[in-house]
């Protein structure tokens, strides 16, 4: 009688655990045939039978097929389990999932069907690959897009989570959009506060910022010169935006040379507005004796541009200056000379807010033309508002109120 030597070659084992994105449905299987002499079986014609056993050696059987081979000068020949002539079974349907399984092989080397036992050898780790392909563990969903969550001890189907292959829903079962969510939404990145709103940059990247629903503003107003005591505080320009008293009254000093540095911004501008469409921001009357002294106005504005283009915000004012004694109404932003007038009046000026950042834009008048009261006192009003619903910003802009923690310079 003639006997089978069962060689699984180590290639054996590399196939089937190395499989591709699609799992064949079938096991390599190559060995050598040798006679009761232990010579080789040489290009002959074989049968083989294999049998897979659930749970032991004589487990039943769960799948059987037969398979015909021809064997090679060296008596090697290579089969693929679960590609034979079906006796048992299905050969995808073998639950691998379950209990251990057994390989029993069959022999008969004259190509016939007297099939010679050569015994039974319990799988491994080799056929497993195929149950990975199954995904065994996984229950049926109760829906349509149904996502799989592991509870701690197994698998369940969510019915609050749900994917369509291009659209996740979190509590819509059928998701309109690439993220669909019914319910209330939490985002949690350092910069939320109570009123802030999520506003997108040019790129698409969310931040929280700060609104009031209109036009929020810092301000300042103050007087640059005391008979008694001189140019206001020692004439320090760090007191007053990083210009000299004297400068705001007697050298027509304008907005731009405010400095960049946040810190001295806030040391000047302590006070806090909020407009709508329109604001009188501020009307004053004082008497004086001296061209010396004069009454300066400034609000600033932190406007978000979240766009990737520039925009123009045009806003509408009355405003008071006096050139003569060297006192001038203007504007910045971010630091430019972007207007600038010697004598009361009103203007619409066309402002360019730059794209994709938080922009300062600041509003200065100074003291109107002086009337003589009484021959010997001299009357001055300082004036600044806005109309014609010009505190409006134009869509892609919006008022930010965070200069009590921004940092930088222009344009920051």
């Amino acid at each position: 009688m003639k006997i089978f030597n069962k060689v699984l070659l180590s290639f054996l084992l590399f196939l089937a655990v190395n499989v591709s994105a699609t799992i064949p449905q079938a096991i390599p299987y190559q060995a050598v045939a040798r006679d009761n002499a232990g010579n080789l079986i040489i290009n002959q014609n074989i049968s083989l039978r294999f049998s897979i056993r659930d749970v032991s050696v004589l487990g039943t059987i769960v799948y059987q097929e037969t398979q015909n081979s021809v064997t090679n000068s060296l008596g090697l020949f290579s089969v693929n389990i679960g590609t034979g002539s079906i006796v048992t079974g299905t050969f995808s349907g073998v639950n691998w999932g379950s209990n251990s399984k057994f390989i029993q092989v069959e022999f008969d080397p004259t190509g016939g069907i007297s099939y010679t036992d050569m015994g039974t050898t319990q799988f491994m780790s080799v056929p497993y690959a195929l149950y990975s392909e199954k995904s065994a563990d996984l229950p049926a969903g109760t829906g349509i897009g149904n996502t799989m969550h592991w509870n701690g001890t197994a698998w369940v189907a969510d019915n609050v989570l749900f994917n369509n292959g291009s659209n996740v829903g979190i509590g819509a079962p059928i998701p309109a959009a690439k993220l669909d969510v019914a319910g209330t939404i939490k985002i949690t990145d350092g910069s939320q506060g109570a009123g802030k709103v999520l506003t997108s940059n040019a790129s698409g990247l969310a931040s929280w910022q700060q609104t009031s629903g209109g036009a929020t503003y810092r301000w300042a107003s103050f007087h640059t010169y005391d008979p008694g005591l001189g140019f206001a505080l020692f004439n320090d320009a760090n007191m007053f935006g990083g210009v000299t008293p004297s400068n705001w009254s007697d050298g027509n000093a304008l907005a731009s040379q405010i400095s960049a540095n946040k810190d001295v911004q806030r040391t000047l501008f302590q006070k806090k507005g909020y407009a709508k469409e329109n604001g009188m921001l501020f009307c004053d009357q004082f008497y004086e004796n001296s061209s010396t002294d004069g009454e300066v106005f400034t609000a600033l504005f932190r406007i978000s541009n979240t766009t990737g283009a520039a925009i123009t915000w045009t806003p509408n004012f009355i405003y008071t200056a006096y050139t003569t004694w060297g006192e001038k109404a203007s504007i910045t932003v971010n630091g430019a000379n972007s207007w600038s007038s010697g004598t009361s009046g009103s203007a619409a000026v066309s402002l360019s807010i730059p794209s994709g950042q938080v922009s300062t834009v600041i509003f200065v008048c100074t003291s109107g033309i002086p009337t003589t009261v009484s021959g010997a006192f001299l009357l001055r009003s300082c004036q600044f508002g806005f109309y014609n619903n010009s505190l409006t910003l134009p869509a892609g802009l919006q008022y930010v109120d965070d200069l009590d923690t921004a940092t930088g310079g222009w344009g920051n």
